[in-house]
């Protein structure tokens, strides 16, 4: 699995795997293909095969070594802020306020 350079030494190998496949704004990451469609994928775009659906659960190897995968799904990065139930949302910055 890819992991950008200098990502790994900031947070470790387990925190830029989490990172990877939960955090930032790629929606492209991970997706699966019947085996005997992976030709064809291949020649539709640039991917690269990171590994094969092969029982019940998530799982990933790192290093040779085999580990479950938590179920989690996407994660936001959070921004704690200040608001109340008077706060608007032009005063936190989200929304259309053309």
């Amino acid at each position: 699995m890819p992991i950008a350079k200098g990502i790994e030494e900031m947070v470790g190998h387990t925190e830029a795997v989490d990172l990877v496949l939960r955090a930032g704004g790629d929606f492209e990451l991970l997706f699966t293909v019947k085996p005997n469609m992976l030709e064809a994928a291949k020649k539709a775009c640039d991917l690269t095969v990171i590994g094969s659906v092969v029982e019940e659960g998530v799982w990933i190897e790192l290093r040779g070594e085999r580990h479950w995968l938590e179920p989690k799904g996407y994660e936001h990065t959070i921004v704690s802020c200040e608001a109340n139930q008077n706060t608007t949302t032009a005063e936190l910055g989200i929304g259309n306020h053309s």
